[in-house]
């Protein structure tokens, strides 16, 4: 058998078995025994595929990652919500599901009546408070979340009125 199959085969065994680490890690994080040990054996079978798979290599995609030279925009965050502040203080707390590929997230708060936007925040987060906003308004509030490849679709708006 010529050397670089050998290699290849080599190659491939090993990201196989690496298949099977990863979806035991995935088994252990679902059933949470030992989350833990579970993220720290995905963390290490990135860092090993990243020495093994090229950026580009589609086989990342085999073992639920990403490819590195391909990055995607973060997908569209989910479940929005947002809950008056106390009585007498004009804010909102607003809360969403992480979503994948996300880096950071941009809250924008507008005007029901008009559209004249309130306030922008950018956070790592996936919870903000907000605050300093017309007491009694009815607002519309959107999330969208970021990454370096840049940045969803914003989320259908919700509505909450300030306290």
């Amino acid at each position: 058998m010529p050397p670089a199959v050998r290699g290849f085969k080599a190659l491939w065994n090993t990201a196989k078995a690496n298949k099977s680490a990863m979806t035991a890690a995935l088994r252990t994080v679902s059933s949470n025994t030992d989350a833990g040990d579970a993220r720290a054996r995905a963390s290490g079978l990135l860092a090993e595929l990243g020495q093994l798979l090229g950026d580009n290599d589609p086989r990342w995609l085999a073992f639920g990652f990403e490819m590195p030279g391909s990055p995607s925009t973060p997908e569209v965050p989910e479940n929005v919500t947002a809950t008056a502040g106390a009585a007498g203080t004009p804010a909102l707390f607003i809360d969403w599901d992480d979503a994948r590929r996300a880096d950071g997230y941009r809250v924008i708060v507008t005007n029901a009546v008009g559209g004249a936007q309130l306030a922008s925040v950018l956070t790592q987060d996936s919870e903000v408070s907000i605050g300093n906003l017309p007491a009694g308004a009815n607002v519309n509030v959107t999330v969208t979340a970021r990454n370096a490849a840049g940045e969803s679709q914003p989320t259908a708006p919700i509505t909450a009125v300030v306290p």
